[in-house]
């Protein structure tokens, strides 16, 4: 029997192998979770481009992305690429001065700093952490990023 399930398909024999076809399933919706994580954080550009507007080779920004110098994700639909948010960056050529305390506190994983600040948030009445910072209050998220992820 052979269920489709987004871009998933999966073959179980006629007792169902429940394990792989919920590993699958998992696999799905981590993918889209990624996806909407991706999305709510805009646009990101390529090593390529932020090599070019950084003046440094594409290896170097891959260098400075795993040694946390840089906001970098593999992209759930092409797990081969690194992308980085546009946000991060306060002039074409420079990163904002919060960059590397928060990629500190979060570690290399792209993913969950950027969910980190950009998941709507109550007491900013739906606004999120990424406004503050990009309005000048990298003290307050910097707090709460330590609170929310004490490394």
């Amino acid at each position: 029997m052979k269920k489709h399930y987004g871009t998933v398909t999966i073959s179980t024999s006629r007792g169902g192998d429940r394990i792989l076809q919920g590993m699958a399933l998992a696999r799905l919706r981590g993918t889209i979770v990624q996806q909407e994580i991706e999305s709510a954080s805009g646009p990101a550009i390529s090593t390529a481009i932020a090599a070019g507007r950084l003046q440094r080779s594409v290896a170097t920004v891959r260098k400075l992305v795993k040694k946390g110098g840089l906001v970098g994700y593999r992209p759930a639909a092409a797990a081969n690429k690194i992308l980085l948010p546009l946000w991060q960056f306060s002039s074409r050529t420079t990163t904002h001065k919060w960059v590397p305390k928060m990629i500190k506190i979060y570690g290399s994983n792209g993913i969950a700093l950027i969910n980190f600040v950009t998941v709507p948030r109550t007491h900013l009445e739906g606004g999120n952490y990424l406004r503050l910072l990009l309005n000048g209050r990298s003290d307050e998220v910097i707090r709460a990023a330590r609170r929310s992820n004490p490394c």
